[in-house]
């Protein structure tokens, strides 16, 4: 997922990037996270809810910590990218 919002990001090179702004739209399903909420105490339904809010939690967590050790050391190589200054904000 983030090889791929860093793909979008670099189709257009003369503007900035908005990689966060392209890994959260994958998050944000609020139809299928409400459905969960709303049927997770349902005899029928629950289980199946209630594993797939777990899933879904975890997978977020997972995104976003990998995405903050990356940022993290791409910031402490910066000097290091082979790009120019300016674009770099």
């Amino acid at each position: 997922m983030l090889e791929e919002a860093c793909n979008i990001c670099l189709d257009t090179t003369r503007e900035e990037m908005h990689l966060w702004e392209n890994v959260y739209v994958n998050f944000n399903d609020t139809k299928y996270l409400k459905w969960a909420f709303k049927t997770k105490d349902w005899p029928i339904f629950g289980g199946f809810a209630k594993t797939w809010i777990t899933r879904h939690l975890s997978f977020i967590y997972e995104v976003t910590t990998t995405f903050i050790i990356c940022l993290k050391e791409a910031k402490e190589i910066l000097d290091e990218f082979p790009i120019r200054k300016e674009w770099i904000k």
